[in-house]
């Protein structure tokens, strides 16, 4: 998804009543969609990258409502290669972080990157199924600032998670959530000019599939409403919009072909003939219209941000 939906990863290893999808169990040798976890996880790490902006203003958030706490214990819920643990770690340095996630060899790639930047001797990992009861993260009460980015649309029990999210964290410690934002489209409307209608047909196509892969009413969650339900006091609920101008730079470009990439495997037989021609230039490296090529895509990319402080 061009909403870079797998910044976190926390699939589950059983199935659910309503058909999730993508249920992997994370002992198989490949990562969702047949990838080579190496190669899921560079994928992963570049759209983390590529996001960080909108990860420094959520930080900024987080140090203020956080209102000169002493900051020790954070978990990165989802943390898929650890972006954001090790982006946590450098902001608070006097904490410990723990990315945790369901997949070993992803967090494989949190350990090597903490040790990259440096901050390997702050930051651990854990392997953990965010449906299951968290205990096991943290004593109770014990942790300032839980971190949960494009993850809690995966767990069929958002308020459940919410809970164990809440015993986890200490009064007065804040969770920040990022989720989809406003608008789910890889590319702008109108800048495809030689196929009118396709960025609206195309996306509708990726809406559809994204709604079938995760848990009914993900994308429709009240977060506002159920933040206070599981006892915490919502202190921001925004929509962050990173805009990139083009011509685009290549992880930009990158970010787009995969998102287009990711399309192509979603059962696009509702596209016509002319669609998938399409599609197809878009993704061919010499084609003179492709998205690595072209210099009138830009890029936006919309994230609903959310901070929220235990009661």
């Amino acid at each position: 998804m061009a909403d870079g939906h797998h910044h976190g990863h926390a699939a589950t290893g059983h199935s659910h009543s309503h058909s999730h999808s993508h249920t992997h169990t994370h002992t198989h040798s490949q990562a969702p969609g047949g990838r080579d976890w190496a190669e899921f996880g560079a994928r992963l790490e570049r759209e983390g990258e590529l996001v960080r902006p909108l990860h420094d203003a959520l930080i900024a958030r987080v140090r203020h409502a956080l209102d000169g706490r002493d900051v020790r214990r954070i978990l990165d819920l989802g943390s898929g290669p650890g972006v954001a643990t090790t982006l946590l770690a450098e902001a608070f340095p006097s904490a410990h972080a723990t990315a945790v996630d369901a997949s070993p060899p992803l967090l494989a790639l949190a350990v090597a990157r903490a040790d990259r930047l440096g901050v390997a001797d702050r930051v651990d990992t854990a392997t953990a199924d965010l449906e299951l009861p968290l205990g096991a993260l943290a004593e109770p009460g014990s942790v300032d600032v839980v971190w949960a980015s494009m993850v809690l649309h995966h767990v069929g029990d958002p308020s459940g998670t919410l809970g164990e999210i809440r015993r986890l964290l200490a009064p007065g410690g804040v969770l920040a959530l990022v989720e989809f934002g406003d608008d789910r489209r890889t590319l702008p409307a109108g800048s495809i000019p030689e196929r009118p209608g396709f960025v609206e047909r195309h996306s509708e196509v990726l809406l559809d599939a994204l709604e079938a892969h995760l848990p009914p009413g993900a994308l429709a969650i009240d977060w506002p409403e159920t933040l206070a339900a599981a006892g915490f006091e919502l202190l921001a609920h925004e929509m962050e919009v990173l805009a990139i101008d083009a011509p685009l730079g290549e992880a930009e470009r990158a970010f787009v072909a995969q998102s287009l990439e990711v399309s192509t495997r979603l059962g696009l037989r509702r596209l016509d003939d002319l669609d998938l021609l399409t599609l197809a230039r878009l993704l061919d490296p010499v084609h003179p219209r492709s998205v690595w090529r072209r210099d009138d895509l830009p890029l936006r990319i919309s994230r609903t941000v959310v901070v929220a402080r235990r009661l």
